[in-house]
């Protein structure tokens, strides 16, 4: 994926199936071109074997969920460095579907999401969650279509 170009192709989320993926606001996910969101679920799926029930494995998932931080490989709305907001929404529906692959639990992911928010700044208006603060409720409720996605089996 290149620089600015690459925020010129957004395709709709499709699951497993083809079927378009609708986020929290009931509107069509929106990804950037060339990314899949199944790799975020093997990469869940795989995370979770590693460990295999052992504490000793879970710097697997740690090392895993900081490829989704500011600038991490997996940071869906920056992409080499530029901010796109369209794909906020894709983001945290990754995390979502990552987290769900791997068996992290929902409130788990949810507190680490909003711990690592606690230095954002959001725009003006901005509906911050009643129960993680420090994140907005339109990322809440993607982290959720996240996880729904996956315990339907459509990733």
């Amino acid at each position: 994926m290149g620089g600015r170009d690459s925020y010129s192709g957004s395709t709709p989320l499709t699951d497993g199936s083809g079927r378009v993926v609708l986020g929290g606001d009931g509107k069509p996910v929106l990804m950037p071109e060339g990314v899949d969101m199944s790799t975020f679920a093997d990469a869940g799926r795989n995370a979770a074997a590693a460990i295999g029930g052992s504490p000793a494995g879970l710097g697997v998932l740690g090392g895993d969920l900081y490829d989704f931080d500011r600038g991490g490989r997996w940071d869906l709305q920056r992409i080499q460095g530029y901010f796109n907001p369209r794909y906020i929404d894709a983001a945290t529906v990754a995390i979502g579907v990552y987290a769900a692959s791997a068996g992290i639990p929902i409130d788990t992911i949810l507190a680490v999401q909003d711990f690592v928010a606690r230095t954002s700044v959001y725009a003006p208006g901005t509906v911050m969650d009643s129960t993680y603060t420090n994140l907005p409720g339109r990322n809440v409720m993607n982290t959720q279509v996240g996880y729904d996605l996956v315990k339907k089996g459509r990733f």
